[in-house]
């Protein structure tokens, strides 16, 4: 196996969206990516070589699960808020750092490579203390987690909860009703014990890839723990489609859009008409 993952479209061809999979010792591509006190240091701002350097921007995110299991989150903080969750066991998350960063858009420039659509890539990272929890869940996004320093244990379905979700889903205070709602809708989500479980402990070096709608939550072990976590969105049909009719609308001088409350019958058919149009055309 190579020791960057990225060059190897065929390894991950075989298990895209299918199944999860350790990608082992990828030191080369890890060791690209900025260490916990070189991250702080873009984040914070630094004096280097003469020249007083801003920080760097990214929104901070802090969440905790407590000994009950009740789930604890702040969204948009800042750093100095950040540190004081830190403290108090919180996980950190550092959204898309990878126009901030030159180490980190070298990792997206790599992924653009082999997954194409750059507006569909980024790359965050996730600073834990020692033995946080995270909350069970899964994302509509493809996620490869690289682990840059400490371990991390990884508990992961064996088989999607639902395949190519249109939505993420936090399973933490969910009940019963929800899923009998989603299915009487057509959305069957099964539950986490319906989809079998792995497990994954991750050292410094190892990336782990999970495909969309799998159950998966970490458990960081008795070091702090710093891993960055590439996403890749869905390439389908309906972002292309909402991109380009977004853009239609824009270019026809608000026909596309326009209110048909107080049309007569007439124009107001012709207006379907054309937007059926379009959608045909399409």
């Amino acid at each position: 196996m190579t020791n960057n993952f990225l060059d190897n479209k065929s390894a991950i061809s075989t298990i895209w969206n299918s199944k999860s999979f350790l990608f082992s010792n990828q030191d080369s591509l890890c060791m690209q990516l900025p260490s916990v006190s070189k991250l702080l240091s873009f984040l914070t701002g630094r004096y280097e070589n003469g020249a007083w350097i801003k920080r760097a921007y990214s929104s901070i995110n802090a969440s905790k699960v407590n000994i009950d299991n009740s789930h604890q989150q702040f969204l948009s903080i800042d750093i100095d808020t950040a540190q004081k969750l830190y403290v108090d066991g919180f996980s950190l998350c550092f959204g898309d750092l990878s126009s901030a960063i030159e180490d980190v858009y070298a990792i997206k420039k790599q992924a653009i490579t082999t997954f194409d659509y750059e507006e569909l890539i980024a790359v965050t990272a996730y600073f834990s203390p020692p033995r946080a929890i995270g909350v069970l869940h899964f994302d509509r996004q493809h996620n490869f987690f690289i682990q840059r320093e400490g371990s991390k244990r990884w508990f992961v379905s064996e088989k999607a909860a639902i395949e190519n979700p249109y939505t993420n889903l936090v399973y933490s205070g969910l009940s019963q009703d929800f899923f009998d709602d989603m299915k009487a809708k057509g959305y069957n989500i099964l539950l986490p014990n319906q989809c079998g479980k792995k497990v994954y402990e991750l050292k410094p070096g190892d990336v782990l890839y999970i495909p969309p709608g799998f159950y998966h939550s970490p458990e960081t072990l008795d070091n702090p723990s710093l891993h960055y976590t590439l996403t890749i969105e869905p390439a389908c049909f309906w972002e292309d489609f909402n991109k380009s009719l977004f853009s239609k609308m824009l270019s026809s001088k608000g026909k596309f859009n326009l209110d048909y409350r107080f049309l007569n019958h007439a124009d107001k058919e012709k207006l379907i008409s054309d937007c059926m149009q379009y959608l045909f055309n399409k």
